[in-house]
């Protein structure tokens, strides 16, 4: 109904054991030499003096100038090739590049490195030497790239740029510390002569694929040029790849295996669409299969980067944190900042589970058990429940001004929705006959109380959700037991009830969605069951009885067999397995018992 009431972990790639299918190599090709009109520049600066290198830029630059003497059949001593050249030295390249060509014959044109923007908001490709100042900074303006071919012999100039202007480089990393360049400025509009293709739109990173030795666009550009684009567009495979079926083709691939935030800037004018840039493109490119497999091994790659930023920081403010008296509240911050992060994705925000949360809630148990123990007062256990709206008032209201659920959903979605609208709601589910109705309009009644910010109420009405219209929303089921598991631990054993119903239900989710929701859930359970022993040895620490005894033998039981079970799914399905084995190994003090082992759940 709304994305408030769904965990939102799209965008991440399908299961795979781990990598399961290598990226073609773009190997050697025979060389012909039978263009021998064309001429050839490529240019690539890798070796930064004073920023950040452009990672993998020389291997991109060996791989196009393979296709270029190879598929293109330029010949090798009509190609220039430029490491790390100043501004001057590329300049220079392109008067000269342009004198060469003959009567006819094609200028092609590669540069791989970094880019920016100028003074004037103008896009520009950078030298090996720019200034680390990012005001004022120069490059050469890919304007003088898009004119390479005006005032030539040739018939047709082809222009391909592998580079980032917003600041950022090939892994990410900002440029000019603190800096970002603003990307206003469109991508330069040729002549009908020439065709020019970056890959980037606006201000992301042109991004390296490790796996495969380049950046993710120009080796799916260099593999469509062999004979991967062949027929991308519906036609027959011809053996001659066009500019149009090339830029489609890798234009799918670096969104299907380089996620979507990287967008390549595609010619959109007939007059060079159909030009054929290489014949004898014969070479078959990965499957559909295959692709997914890419895509998983490549997503999950970029996520554990990104989420082990977010562990390795939260690690470090932990070991940091007061002791004394000032421990507790330290805690609590520690757990009010860590306890609900995420990392945004492929354009998704996807939660992140910190190990030290789990610890932390319990230590927190243990000092306000002690404090109340010193001062005297009595630990307040459970949770505070909302109580329902009396039955006589529900009962009262005509519900012939809340039969619109897609007209109040707007207002339900910022929380005001108006007393009469919710009195109304609440009749209709107390009347209601029909399951499917009464569920609609108890998660409108949710939604309006998450848009207000009354958790509490969102709380009850989910208890009321699940227990009496319908539990079988995995997603509802896990988010309610999340919830419950920031709580008191009095309210944990009720959340392990929740995430076993979300788990029951795990069938209504498939591809990449089963695979972080089914880890999401083993790991929470994991987290719960540990924190529920660890209050329970404390427990039978502070009053050693045999009933105490029992309890903590049970939860550390369960704890350990929760861990064990995460860690092997993580392990079968390609995800990170640093925090389950940690987990395993605390619950179950035995390293043995967290081993990998020849048999696994299936994901």
């Amino acid at each position: 109904m709304t994305p408030s009431l769904v965990l939102l972990l799209s965008g991440l790639s399908a299961v795979v054991p781990a990598q399961a299918y290598d990226p073609p190599a773009l190997g050697p090709q025979k060389a012909s030499g039978r263009a021998r009109k064309d001429v050839a520049l490529v240019i690539a600066v890798e070796d930064y003096v004073s920023i950040p290198d452009a990672s993998l830029a020389a291997a991109d630059a060996d791989a196009f100038t393979g296709f270029l003497t190879g598929n293109a059949d330029v010949p090798a001593r009509n190609l220039v090739r430029l490491d790390n050249p100043s501004a001057a030295e590329i300049r220079t390249a392109l008067v000269t590049l342009k004198g060469r060509v003959q009567k006819n014959g094609t200028i092609w044109l590669y540069f791989a490195g970094h880019g920016g923007v100028d003074a004037e908001g103008l896009r520009i490709v950078l030298p090996v030497d720019v200034a680390p100042e990012f005001a004022g900074v120069t490059g050469v303006p890919l304007d003088a790239f898009a004119a390479v071919g005006e005032g030539s012999k040739a018939s047709r100039s082809v222009v391909v740029v592998d580079a980032g202007y917003g600041g950022l480089g090939r892994n990410g990393e900002e440029l000019f510390p603190g800096n970002r360049f603003q990307v206003l400025s469109p991508v330069p509009v040729p002549n009908d002569r020439t065709a020019l293709w970056t890959s980037t739109s606006t201000a992301e990173s042109s991004a390296v694929y490790p796996e495969a030795g380049h950046s993710t666009f120009t080796y799916f550009v260099v593999g469509g040029l062999r004979g991967w684009a062949d027929g991308e567009l519906g036609s027959a495979d011809d053996g001659a790849v066009t500019l149009g079926e090339a830029q489609a083709y890798a234009g799918r691939l670096v969104r299907a295996v380089g996620g979507p935030m990287q967008k390549p800037v595609k010619e959109t004018r007939a007059a060079v669409l159909g030009w054929a840039l290489a014949s004898r493109s014969t070479e078959p490119g990965p499957t559909k299969t295959e692709v997914a497999s890419l895509a998983a091994a490549a997503s999950s790659r970029r996520f554990q980067i990104a989420q082990d930023v977010v562990l390795a920081e939260a690690t470090a403010v932990h070991a940091q944190l007061s002791t004394g008296a000032d421990r507790l509240p330290a805690l609590r911050g520690f757990v009010s900042r860590y306890d609900d992060v995420a990392i945004v994705f492929d354009g998704a925000k996807v939660p992140v589970i910190v190990p030290e949360v789990g610890g932390a809630r319990s230590e927190i148990d243990t000092l306000a058990r002690a404090e109340a123990a010193r001062t005297g007062k009595k630990k307040k256990r459970g949770r505070a429940k909302a109580a329902p709206p009396p039955a006589a008032a529900v009962d009262a209201v005509s519900t012939t001004g809340c039969d619109d659920l897609v007209k109040l959903e707007p207002s339900a979605m910022v929380g005001v929705l108006q007393e009469p609208d919710v009195s109304c709601l609440e009749s209709r589910i107390a009347q209601e006959s029909q399951q499917t109705e009464r569920d609609k309009v108890s998660r409108v009644l949710m939604v309006n109380a998450e848009g207000r910010g009354d958790m509490a109420e969102w709380m009850r009405l989910a208890e009321r959700h699940l227990e009496v219209i319908a539990r079988s929303d995995p997603d509802l089921c896990y988010r309610y037991a999340l919830l419950l598991s920031r709580g008191e631990v009095e309210d944990a054993p009720v959340a392990l009830r929740w995430i076993d119903y979300a788990l029951q239900n795990k069938h209504v989710w498939a591809g990449s969605s089963y695979t972080e929701r089914v880890y999401a859930l083993l790991g929470l359970r994991a987290q719960v069951a540990s924190r529920l022993w660890l209050d329970a040895e404390q427990t039978y620490v502070d009053e050693r009885n045999d009933d105490n005894e029992s309890d903590s033998a049970l939860w550390r039981g369960t704890a350990k067999d929760s861990a064990r079970e995460w860690l092997d799914y993580a392990r079968v399905s390609g995800k990170p397995t640093q925090q389950p084995g940690a987990l395993c190994r605390s619950a179950s003090g035995n390293e043995a018992f967290c081993a990998a082992t020849d048999s696994a759940p299936t994901p």
